[in-house]
Order: structure tokens, then C-alpha cells, then sequence
């Protein structure tokens, strides 16, 4: 049995820097914005929503990059959960921790947001995004 989310890898511009957006789980997972997706929802309506619901912030996401990880449900036995995960640009608002199920977010410079993720499939998705926004970032 399959278990569906979406989320992203949000960005910030800092004048010249990027930074990344990570949040914080209670049991001090750190990891990117992400959630089930909710009927009648796209892929894109879910990472967009889940990153308003957990980091306070409005962003868009940009076209070009999706990636995608498994893995087996930590609390549902023989449900793998399957994750995609988009590039997202900051576009308003603070960081905030707006939900309960989350203890913080966090804004870090790519090689701090690196070492804080937890689990190395999403620091592979991580390192891909970082790639692509890098690109992309040049390239305009």
C-alpha cells in the first residue's frame, strides 16, 4: 500500500545568497515542507499548501525540477510512503511555525541546510535542488 505526498524545496534570495527553508519536527527531525495530498488536490496544490501550513511563507514553484523518494512508513506497517518534491521561490511572508505538529523552520545557507537535514534521501534531494536553483539563478 502506497501513501502519496508532495512538498518542496523552498528558497529565499538574501540580497546575493540563497538560503533554504527546513522545518523542524518534534522529535527534531529536520527536514523540507511536505504533506498528503488532499482530495481533488494536484501534485503542485499540495507542496503549495503545505508550505504555506507548515513555514507561514507564500511561494511559487518553479517549473523543470520534480524528484521523487520512497520509503517504509515508520508508523504504518507495509505502507511505503512516496514523496515528490518540487523547487520553490520565496515570494512573501515570515518564517513561522504556524502548525502544532511542527517544533520550527529553519534558514540556512545550502552547506548549513545540508548537514542539518536528517535523513539522506531528502539531503539528495536537497543537493539536486541546490543544483538547479544555482542554474537557474545564473542564468537570469
Amino acid at each position: 500500500m502506497y501513501e502519496y505526498s508532495c512538498g518542496a524545496v523552498v528558497f529565499m534570495r538574501v540580497g546575493d545568497a540563497v538560503r533554504y527553508v527546513l522545518v523542524v519536527a518534534p522529535d527534531g527531525v529536520v527536514g523540507l515542507p511536505k504533506g498528503h495530498i488532499e482530495a481533488d488536490e494536484t501534485e503542485r496544490e499540495t507542496a503549495l499548501r503545505e508550505i504555506g501550513e507548515e513555514t507561514g511563507l507564500e511561494a511559487r514553484l518553479l517549473d523543470g525540477f520534480a524528484h521523487s523518494i520512497e520509503y517504509a512508513s515508520p508508523v504504518k506497517p507495509n505502507v511505503t510512503k512516496r514523496v515528490t518534491f518540487f523547487v520553490a521561490e520565496h515570494v512573501s511572508g515570515m518564517p513561522t511555525v504556524p502548525v502544532a505538529e511542527l517544533a520550527g523552520v529553519l534558514v540556512l545557507p545550502y552547506a548549513q541546510a545540508a548537514k542539518a537535514v536528517t535523513h539522506a534521501d531528502v539531503r539528495r534531494v536537497l543537493e539536486a535542488a541546490d543544483r538547479f536553483v544555482c542554474e537557474k539563478i545564473t542564468k537570469n
